[in-house]
């Protein structure tokens, strides 16, 4: 069953590279490289994603999904993640929003 466990680690990854970009306010450019794009990451958002990654990590290691069942390891692992990461982008969007509100005069 340790396949499943690299399987979803990752579908994890794939996640999180299709939506880190958005949630973190990046706008998208022709000229700009991959490599640039990473530049362009701040400190403190790397640590949330290097935090993401190791949460699931020992989510995984102690409630051992392909033993003790999916539901405690999603409650307990998967959950707090996108309870945090789609709070986040609802408040930059909010934030967003303000700004440009404030910007044009209303």
């Amino acid at each position: 069953m340790s396949g499943l466990q690299e399987i979803l680690i990752i579908i994890l990854i794939i996640l999180v590279i299709l939506f880190a970009p958005r949630m973190l306010g990046s706008h998208p450019s022709e000229n700009r490289t991959p490599s640039d794009r990473l530049k362009t990451i701040s400190g403190a958002a790397r640590l949330k994603i290097a935090l993401s990654f190791l949460w699931v990590i020992i989510a995984v290691l102690w409630r051992q999904p392909w033993l003790n069942g999916w539901m405690p390891f999603l409650t307990v692992g998967i959950l707090p993640l996108l309870l945090f990461w789609i709070g986040r982008w609802v408040f930059l969007g909010f934030k967003k929003s303000n700004r440009q509100s404030i910007s044009k005069g209303k």
